[in-house]
C-alpha cells in the first residue's frame, strides 16, 4: 500500500526530532509533517527529502492540520494515511500494527484504553473522564464500538478520506470525524496503543 504518515507540529512542539527518528526507523515510507513552524524549524524539517512539510502561515489549529494532510494524501493518490501526534504519547513502532489492521477496515483508531501495557503512562483523571463520557456517548448514538474517542494515532483508507468533510479547526476535530464516519458508513477498527508519557500540548491533547 502507498502509504504517508502525517505529523501535525506547532510552534511549541519540543519533540518533533525525535519522534520523525522514531518513525524513520519503524517503516521505511514516505513522510508528511503538517506544520505551523517557526523559520528555523521548517528549515531543520525540509532539509529531510522524506519529509513534505505543508505550513500555515499561523497556527489554525489541530483540526486544520489534519485536514491538510487528509488533502494531500488524497491530492497525491495515496492509499493509506496514518497520522500521529508528535508529543511523545504514541509509539511509531505500533504502525505496521496499524496498517495490518486497516486490510477489513477503512480506519483503524489506536485506543490507549484497550489494552494494559506495561509502561502505560495515562493523562490526569479529569480528562480521562471527559474522553469516556464523550466516547461512551458516540458509541449510544451512532452504534459504534469506541474505547478512545480523542486518540490521534489513526490511519485511514483514503476512499474513507473522502467521503468526510472536516470542518472543524480544533481539537473537537475528533468528535466531527466520528459523526462524519458513521453517517457515512466507514468501517472502523480499534488498535491498542501504548499510553506514553503525558505532554500537556492543549486544552483536549491528552484526553
Amino acid at each position: 500500500m502507498k502509504t504517508l504518515t502525517a505529523i501535525p507540529i506547532t510552534t511549541k512542539s519540543g519533540t518533533w526530532k525525535k519522534c520523525w527518528g522514531r518513525c524513520a526507523a519503524s517503516v521505511r515510507k514516505s513522510w508528511s509533517s503538517t506544520t505551523a513552524p517557526p523559520t528555523g524549524r521548517g528549515k531543520l524539517l525540509t532539509a529531510h527529502r522524506d519529509i513534505r512539510v505543508i505550513t500555515h502561515a499561523q497556527n489554525r489549529g489541530y483540526g486544520a492540520a489534519l485536514v491538510s494532510a487528509f488533502q494531500y494524501a488524497l491530492q497525491e493518490r495515496y492509499e493509506v494515511l496514518v497520522t500521529m501526534d508528535c508529543d511523545g504519547q504514541h509509539e511509531p513502532s505500533r504502525i505496521p500494527v496499524l496498517l495490518e489492521a486497516i486490510h477489513d477496515a477503512d480506519i483503524v483508531s489506536g485506543s490507549r484504553y484497550l489494552r494494559d501495557f506495561r509502561q502505560n503512562s495515562f493523562a490526569p483523571e479529569d480528562r480521562r473522564r471527559i474522553n469516556q463520557i464523550v466516547t461512551a456517548e458516540l458509541n449510544k448514538q451512532f452504534g459504534l464500538s469506541l474505547t478512545d474517542a480523542f486518540c490521534g494515532f489513526k490511519a485511514y483508507r483514503a476512499t474513507a478520506l473522502g467521503k468526510l468533510n472536516i470542518t472543524e479547526s480544533g481539537w473537537g476535530m475528533p468528535l466531527q470525524l466520528w459523526v462524519q464516519a458513521a453517517l457515512a458508513g466507514c468501517a472502523s477498527r480499534r488498535s491498542p496503543c501504548r499510553a506514553s508519557t503525558w505532554i500537556p500540548t492543549g486544552p483536549l491533547a491528552a484526553c
